[in-house]
């Protein structure tokens, strides 16, 4: 069987259980004999198994793509069979790291502006830095590495992981990210997006932009419905309805399109910090404007913005398209 098929197999397992007693024997009688076991393990062993056997809330998803971590609603299985790859061998992980970098080689060649790749933390491993737990890092330190030694000699600036990673977390506690979705929240993205800035030079190091915050609008969470969260329980920072008027989509989908793979926004601004454009190659952290991803976040900055959809560096159509920056996002999830 495979990861995902041995995944799907632990958890209509465990969610076949009815007391917590049971639970906990599943837990605790599970071997870690295969990835998808160590993965399971690993987040289950954070679960609090002391609520009452009423509270009809899953631990887990039925189709095994969300869960907690330490309290944290956080992606678990899914279709890349996410919390197995802390697990999985090094040829894997040498194989993925190597095609997603060869992409984005390739994809980088036509471009002339300064081109920057970033990778976007997943909640578990944001998780783990505020907790100071890294014990399970070892493959993910290994595949960020094979992706620098291939990146090092190509026109392509990434951003060290670390250094994301300690950006998201600074000044933050675990029960910020406790609301029901895989991405991270408006605020960290700004804090992602003022680095970027800073590392090319548009703002200087002690510089911060401000940005105008709203936690009152209702915001659908991609992970409620699958753990049986009410939305309207939880805050998310959204920019004021008012950071959107100088903002025009001037070409492309005002939502996302089918196929997904076709989605892309051309946003002006006609009130910018900075009379440039920047294109942006992501995926769902960068997202469609109005989405309180990336995209918003350097929209409400330059003269002009682009979105693609490009998970991954898939894109085989990427040309030069006189952009001042073009930001490669890459959720940490697809390197392995």
């Amino acid at each position: 069987m495979t990861d995902e098929e041995l995944a799907e197999k632990y958890v209509a397992e465990f969610n076949a259980l009815t007391s917590q007693e049971e639970r906990k024997l599943y837990i605790l009688n599970l071997k870690p004999v295969d990835n998808a076991a160590k993965g399971f393990l690993h987040y289950a062993k954070t679960w609090d198994l002391t609520i009452p056997d009423t509270d009809q809330r899953p631990l887990v998803s039925d189709d095994g793509t969300a869960s907690y971590y330490h309290g944290v609603p956080a992606i678990f299985m899914g279709s890349n069979a996410w919390t197995g790859k802390r697990f999985c061998d090094r040829t894997t992980l040498e194989n993925r790291a190597n095609s997603v970098a060869n992409r984005l080689i390739a994809q980088a060649r036509p471009l002339q502006g300064k081109l920057i790749a970033v990778i976007i933390p997943e909640k578990d491993f944001v998780v783990d830095m505020l907790l100071g737990n890294r014990e399970t890092h070892g493959n993910w330190q290994y595949s960020v590495e094979i992706l620098t030694k291939k990146l090092a000699g190509s026109n392509v600036e990434l951003i060290d992981f670390e250094e994301t990673l300690k950006i998201v977390v600074e000044g933050a506690h675990i029960t910020d990210f406790r609301y029901p979705d895989t991405h991270l929240s408006l605020t960290d993205y700004i804090k992602i997006e003022q680095d970027i800035l800073k590392r090319v030079g548009y703002i200087e190091d002690s510089e911060q932009s401000s940005f105008k915050i709203t936690t009152e609008k209702l915001f659908y969470f991609d992970l409620s419905a699958k753990i049986k969260l009410n939305n309207a329980d939880f805050k998310y920072p959204m920019l004021e309805k008012e950071c959107y008027e100088s903002i025009t989509l001037a070409d492309g989908n005002e939502q996302f399109a089918d196929p997904l793979g076709d989605t892309y926004q051309v946003l002006r601004n006609s009130q910018p910090a900075f009379e440039k454009k920047v294109t942006i190659y992501g995926d769902s952290h960068s997202s469609i404007l109005g989405k309180g991803k990336l995209t918003d976040v350097f929209s409400q900055h330059f003269a002009e913005t682009e979105f693609y959809w490009n998970p991954w560096a898939v894109r085989a159509d990427i040309a030069e398209n006189g952009s001042d920056l073009c930001v490669f996002e890459i959720s940490q999830r697809f390197l392995t």
